[in-house]
């Protein structure tokens, strides 16, 4: 149980979730939903041993004579996961001063209506209904208002699976704007797309007076005001032109510059959780002298590292865009580092996002609208369209660095 403590209780099993009631006190001590069970193992006949996706490891003993039985019913319930017997579709929650999700399905324009990036003229919104020119963004999103359909069409063939440059915040004072899409698909002969160029120059015409001087003073450059930042490291970019891919030649780009943010990809942190939970089982178990090498093999994991360099960037795109500097994001796809870069910027410059209805309305639009893809990353029922490999703690990770943000400032 938390704390490493032991209690006897009895155990009660779902089709959702498994919880333990002390004996105690009565109360349900701990509550396990079945979609967070990472991994179980059948230790003997009356052992079972848990990890699940958000660092917990426990073992529960049965001394009950149905004890079997309910090993086979655990066994059953992990094992045999569709989308359909998920707790979020035959759960019907009752009526709640905030309606949760319907914040912002309600009205999808709503956010951009109050950051008036609709009002300043310079930017509109592309009506995507259709799903035509990219499949994986939401139904309506903000583009620069000289950019015409026919242009946003050619772009969308440059940009890795459609995912254009769209506009998600604006700042109120200096106009800077976050943007977000995908690599370009550049390949290792560099190659270009005006289209594409003239679109990412769009990208700073809500820049305001106060905003250019910000930017000219902040950069110490008369021309520079937008910066391409590439959450990936520079070899992986790179490695990616080998494939077609790639990612911008800031030359092409007037007025831009581009800096990497060196977080590397999915499967480097799945690999860096697995080494974290690894170790934390080890210190359960009483290993010694595991205490004099803690802080060593911690560092070893990763974790912690890639925690920083995610809020090193965020807290970089944000002193960026409050010097009147614009930024357009993209990892390699644009639904993981990109997702996870954008609200923890939007959360550090905005203080609407550090209210719970602000979180709600972002997590729904930077996240499920612009399409990270939850089933495959959580890996929580079975679906044959679902590699293992894809599986990643990406959405995990986010909210822990939202938690080491608040830490310090609550």
């Amino acid at each position: 149980l938390p704390g490493d403590r032991q209690a006897r209780g009895r155990f009660v099993l779902t089709y959702y979730r498994i919880a333990f009631i002390d004996s105690n006190d009565g109360y349900a001590s701990m509550f396990v939903p079945i979609t967070l069970i990472k991994t179980f193992t059948v230790v003997d006949s009356s052992r079972l041993r848990l990890e699940t996706k958000d660092y917990r490891s426990m073992e529960l003993k049965l001394i009950h004579n149905k004890g079997p039985h309910f090993l086979k019913g655990i066994e059953m319930v992990v094992s045999n996961r569709s989308a359909k017997s998920l707790f979020a579709f035959s759960h019907k929650i009752l009526p709640a001063p905030i309606r949760g999700w319907e914040l912002a399905r309600r009205d999808p324009l709503l956010e951009y209506r109050r950051l008036e990036l609709l009002t300043s003229g310079k930017f509109r919104v592309f009506d995507n209904t259709r799903f035509e020119v990219c499949p994986s963004y939401p139904s309506h999103f903000v583009v620069p208002r000289s950019i015409t359909d026919a242009h946003l069409r050619k772009v969308a063939q440059y940009r890795s699976l459609g995912r254009v440059p769209a506009t998600v915040w604006m700042h109120p004072l200096t106009g800077a704007t976050i943007s977000r899409c995908a690599q370009p698909l550049t390949g290792i002969f560099g190659g270009r797309c005006p289209e594409d160029e003239r679109m990412v120059a769009a990208l700073r015409d809500g820049l305001t007076l106060r905003g250019r001087k910000r930017a000219r003073s902040y950069t110490r450059d008369a021309k520079m005001s937008l910066v391409i930042f590439d959450a990936r490291p520079w070899k992986a970019a790179m490695g990616n032109s080998v494939m077609g891919k790639g990612t911008e030649n800031a030359e092409n780009y007037t007025g831009c510059t581009l800096e990497f943010g060196r977080i590397d990809n999915i499967h480097a942190v799945r690999a860096s959780l697995d080494a974290l939970m690894a170790l934390c089982a080890r210190a359960r178990k009483g290993e010694e002298d595991l205490s004099l090498s803690w802080l060593s093999e911690l560092e070893g994991t990763r974790w912690l590292h890639y925690q920083s360099l995610l809020l090193t960037a965020a807290n970089r795109m944000r002193s960026l865009v409050e010097n009147g500097v614009c930024v357009l994001v993209h990892c390699s796809d644009g639904w993981d580092r990109t997702a996870q870069l954008v609200c923890l910027a939007l959360i550090l410059v905005d203080q609407h996002y550090r209210t719970i209805q602000g979180f709600i309305r972002m997590v729904e639009c930077q996240w499920c609208a612009f399409g990270h893809k939850f089933a495959e990353r959580s890996g929580h029922y079975s679906d044959p369209r679902f590699a293992k490999q894809q599986q990643a703690p990406i959405f995990l990770q986010f909210l822990e660095a939202v938690w080491q943000g608040l830490r310090p400032h609550p």
